[in-house]
């Protein structure tokens, strides 16, 4: 089973999120990271659970345990339900995605427990903000 770490990063000031991922499968381990533009924490950390999800698709990736300080999406995936309105694209798409896997478990994760996630995040959306200024 791979075990997928995910998390987002996101600024006001410009409006700006990026989000990442690591996946471990066995022996290997994929970093994934890219910019999202205009959206807000909340929307990133969805981004960044479906840009892994796809990923381990395209790797025939067919049971995955993912690791998210999202406690809305934990929460969300878990009573396949979302209060705010904007989030239920996102659920959908994960609804659907879960159909992909034999296996689909999502879990919270401390923070403090998901630092190389955090920090590829954090360090994309430094990336989106210096290619933002030339």
């Amino acid at each position: 089973m791979a075990k997928v770490y995910i998390d987002a990063a996101a600024r006001t000031e410009p409006t700006l999120a990026a989000s990442a991922g690591v996946i471990i499968d066995g022996d290997e381990k994929f970093t994934l990271s890219h910019c999202l533009g205009a959206v807000d924490n909340h929307e990133a950390e969805w981004h960044a659970l479906i840009y892994a999800l796809n990923f381990c698709q395209s790797k025939g990736i067919t049971q995955v345990i993912v690791y998210t300080d999202s406690k809305i999406i934990v929460d969300s995936i878990e009573k396949r339900f979302v209060k705010n309105k904007v989030f239920k694209p996102f659920l959908q798409q994960v609804l659907q995605l879960e159909h992909d896997f034999t296996l689909m478990i999502v879990s919270h994760l401390a923070r403090k427990n998901n630092a190389e996630a955090d920090h590829l995040a954090k360090q994309q959306l430094f990336e989106c903000l210096k290619a933002l200024n030339t």
